[in-house]
């Protein structure tokens, strides 16, 4: 969870760190974070496509392995700042071990939990959560539990349902 814990809003986000549509979205997410401040807490789920997506579960467990560390938002947003880098590579344990280090982690207990049971256990658990909402693609969002869909799924129709949470919870 990042943002403050006892906002009237959360906003919780289905998404692979491999998926083109979440890297463009990133940014954009970013800014609505920004924008809505201690209104809005978010919660990231971890959903990697397979096997469209080859390196999406690799991702998330460097996403997870990083927030056993206490780091999963620092990870979650070099992934997507350099999406388009680390797709590209073959291997990919060298380039996540370089993020760990960057984001000032121990890079050995990084390794060890990576293919660790409480990383599985969490995208394990995302990935059943997912499937209960009947969820197939990323990113996918609910605000206050009411999925966004349609034109609410755009970055303007997510704004106005974070409004209208803000709003009706007043």
């Amino acid at each position: 969870m990042r943002g403050n814990p006892n906002a009237p809003v959360l906003l919780e986000e289905f998404g692979d760190f491999q998926c083109p549509a979440c890297g463009t979205y990133h940014p954009e997410l970013k800014k609505i974070e920004a924008e809505f401040g201690d209104k809005l807490k978010v919660i990231f789920r971890e959903l990697p496509l397979l096997p469209m997506h080859e390196h999406a579960l690799m991702a998330a467990q460097a996403a997870e392995a990083a927030g056993v560390q206490g780091k999963f938002w620092e990870m979650h947003d070099l992934l997507y700042d350099n999406q388009t880098k680390w797709v590209e590579q073959k291997d990919l344990v060298p380039v996540f071990v370089d993020y760990a280090k960057q984001i000032g982690i121990n890079p050995d207990q990084f390794m060890k939990d990576l293919n660790g049971e409480t990383v599985a256990q969490r995208i394990f658990q995302d990935g059943k959560r997912a499937h209960s909402f009947g969820l197939k693609g990323t990113p996918s969002f609910f605000v206050n539990g009411k999925e966004a869909k349609d034109e609410q799924w755009k970055p303007e129709g997510l704004r106005q349902m974070i409004r209208d949470a803000i709003a009706s919870a007043k």
